[in-house]
């Protein structure tokens, strides 16, 4: 028992003993809370030196390292290696850039870090010299810090007083440095092009960094400067940070801040960061400068700048404002953000809500609107059909309706060629239909339906681009055929009429018929005879049917009566409905010939064997052209002449026009010989018609005489 009592008294005094150290961690100030726990082994020649106390904490950091000896030497100039090195370590760095440069060995321990920083665009990676081994002026590190933070340059003016020294390149960097006080100078006077020397060189970027974050787990305490988050899977909860946070942390990491403010900026600079935002947060500017970083949280933002290293970054909800960069790509509430300009881009809440509506339809606490489909019956008139208000957001809905581009663009509210309000019951939100009018033949015409709230926010259908039929109907008599009965008398007349349906955007046809009939008028009365497809053609997205209907006409009373006029009817597939007319034609207007005349050119034949065959011509009759040309034969020059154009004996057609494009009568041919010697060539003009195929005079040439 007295053994359980001591075992239980010792336990007792060891969870004070731990009680008491986490009182004391919570008073000890952030960068030293973040600090490693390694052995360090002071440098022997700082003590009493002025940046004592940085170098001593930047060692401890493990981001600097002595020059042998147990020594630092603070008052030496840095090599531009080494202040490579130093940035290297800060940054941890991973993609790195093949070795450009003429005066870097490989395998330095410099080496790869400067090739990390060239990857990272620190160092330009266009130049051939690097210099390693050269002291870095101020201006030079300035630069350098400069883009390794992604501090924007500043077109601010410069208040040393050897402002007039530093190059145009570095004169942005450093008034962007001095305006956020991270170099002070000495004397009013900065010295651009003077040396840095290592004291010098880490106090410039402790002037920056005020803590650093380098262990993972939750942080909760306030903090003024600059703190540095260099590991995965830190928390700033409960806190205030009264100056910026830079992420540096390892790829893919996650970075939380819960319940707390940024005052001033939010940097990202790992790629594939994953930034959670939770509770009472509010940031004032989160900066985007790595590519595939998500955040979960934006409209906790006041404003989020994307920089052009961001090609694949995901922001969940809208800041108040959002500034892309050129190059810049970043996808919010699933609408891509990019800028291709050569200048900055800046959207507000509304105009990136109208932006990001275009995209995907719909905003946070906006409504969400859909259509059913869009239907365009056989004369082009246009039918919104089954437009669908699923939700009217954060507030009533105050208007919808629909927008339409004349054009294969997505319209928005913004821009549109034409608007159609609805303006019937909101009770009918749920479902309900807007009749548009014609749309144009031939043209192409973008739909989307709209709703706003009372709260302004914009909700849009996806956009439904929709062409418009195009086709002719023509009708035409081609034949007549007769029956006789024992007598030899007419016992009935049959008809065979053709509907021709041609184009190059052809409802889908469910039946065609043919109408007849001795009368007309709204009242008139008239026969249907199903027509049936006898052929279907499409030539370079034209498309050509035609259907034949036999109309037969019996005897009655030993008198076969036959209709006089004829029309059509088609009846379309779904919801495009019928087409009809009637009368189309009569027999006393299809008692014309169905080709006028045809006409066959003149020929000559040019240099390289070319036979050109000019002036051919053509009058159209009451007939559809199908096809015209020329048709050739060529035969020895002794051979007998041909009398009439027999295809099976040789000759070979040649196309003008094959029923697409315009048909024109005056045209000219040339076609490509063989040889010619000792040839005769005999050619003459073609139009081939519903029924038949016409054929002009048969004319002849020779290749040495040219008549």
């Amino acid at each position: 028992m007295e053994v359980v009592l001591v075992m239980r008294r010792q336990l007792a005094k060891i969870i004070l003993i731990l009680l008491t150290v986490m009182l004391v961690l919570q008073l000890i100030p952030l960068n030293v809370l973040a600090a490693k726990n390694n052995e360090i082994k002071p440098f022997k020649d700082i003590a009493g030196h002025w940046a004592a106390q940085t170098i001593n904490k930047w060692q401890y950091y493990n981001i600097i390292s002595g020059v042998g000896d147990d020594k630092f030497n603070p008052n030496g100039t840095i090599l531009r290696r080494d202040f490579a090195v130093i940035l290297d370590r800060l940054f941890k760095f991973t993609d790195i850039s093949i070795n450009v440069f003429n005066d870097l060995p490989m395998g330095q321990y410099y080496t790869d870090p400067i090739l990390r920083l060239t990857a990272a665009g620190i160092i330009d990676g266009n130049i051939k010299y690097v210099r390693p081994n050269v002291n870095i002026t101020r201006e030079e590190a300035t630069v350098m810090i400069c883009k390794a933070f992604k501090i924007e340059p500043s077109n601010d003016k410069v208040l040393f007083t050897d402002a007039n020294e530093i190059s145009a390149e570095a004169y942005p960097y450093i008034a962007a440095m001095q305006k956020l006080n991270y170099i002070k100078g000495s004397g009013g006077k900065f010295r651009p092009k003077g040396t840095l020397t290592r004291a010098e060189a880490i106090t410039i970027i402790d002037n920056i960094i005020a803590a650093m974050y380098i262990k993972n787990g939750t942080y909760k305490n306030d903090s003024t400067g600059n703190g540095f988050i260099a590991t995965k899977n830190v928390k700033i909860a409960n806190s205030t940070i009264n100056g910026s946070l830079f992420v540096v942390m390892e790829s893919s990491g996650k970075f939380t801040v819960e319940n707390s403010t940024i005052s001033k900026e939010l940097v990202v600079i790992t790629k594939f960061a994953d930034i959670r935002l939770l509770g009472n947060t509010s940031i004032n500017e989160l900066h985007i400068r790595a590519d595939g970083v998500k955040v979960n949280n934006g409209n906790v933002i006041n404003k989020i700048v994307i920089g052009h290293e961001s090609e694949s970054s995901v922001i969940d909800g809208m800041p108040k404002v959002l500034v892309v960069k050129p190059g810049g790509k970043v996808v919010i509430e699933d609408a891509l953000i990019t800028n291709t300009s050569d200048r900055d881009v800046t959207y507000t809440t509304e105009s990136l809500s109208n932006l990001i509506a275009q995209q995907v339809g719909s905003v946070s606490g906006g409504p969400t609107i859909s259509i059913k489909e869009v239907v365009l019956d056989a004369d082009n008139n246009v039918t919104i059909e089954g437009i669908s208000i699923k939700s009217s957001g954060d507030s009533d809905v105050k208007e919808t309706g629909i927008i339409y581009f004349k054009r294969d663009e997505a319209p928005t509210i913004a821009r549109y060629s034409d608007k159609i309000k609805y303006t019937g019951s909101s009770g009918n939100y749920s479902s309900f239909n807007i009749k548009v009018g014609r749309q144009n033949k031939d043209e192409v015409w973008t739909y989307r339906a709209y709703a706003i709230n009372k709260n302004g926010k914009i909700g849009y259908s996806k956009p439904i681009s929709v062409r418009s039929y195009s086709y002719e109907i023509s009708t035409y008599i081609v034949d007549t055929k007769y029956e006789y009965n024992s007598k030899n008398q007419i016992s009935a007349i049959e008809k065979h009429v053709q509907i021709w349906v041609q184009g190059d955007n052809i409802p889908e046809i469910s039946s065609v018929s043919v109408l007849s009939g001795n009368a007309v008028g709204k009242n008139a009365e008239y026969k249907v005879t199903k027509a049936s497809l006898i052929s279907d053609d499409e030539v370079l997205g034209y498309t050509k049917q035609c259907y034949l209907a036999k109309v037969k006409f019996s005897a009655k009373n030993g008198t076969v009566t036959v209709d006089n006029f004829y029309g059509y009817r088609i009846q379309f597939k779904g919801k495009v409905g019928t087409k009809e007319l009637f009368p189309t034609v009569s027999l006393s207007s299809s008692s014309g010939a169905d080709l006028k005349s045809i006409k066959t050119g003149d020929a000559t034949i040019e240099s390289s064997n070319k036979l050109v065959i000019k002036n051919n011509d053509f009058e159209e009759g009451i007939m559809p052209i199908i096809e015209n040309g020329v048709v050739i034969l060529e035969l020895p020059e002794n051979s007998p002449a041909p009398s009439v154009v027999n295809m099976s004996q040789g000759w070979v057609e040649y196309v003008n026009y094959d029923g697409v494009g315009q048909l024109r009568r005056n045209y000219t041919m040339t076609i490509e010989l063989g040889d010619t010697t000792g040839k005769k060539y005999y050619y003459a003009a073609y139009v081939k018609l519903p029924n038949r195929t016409v054929y002009g005079t048969i004319k002849n040439i020779k290749p040495d005489s040219s008549k």
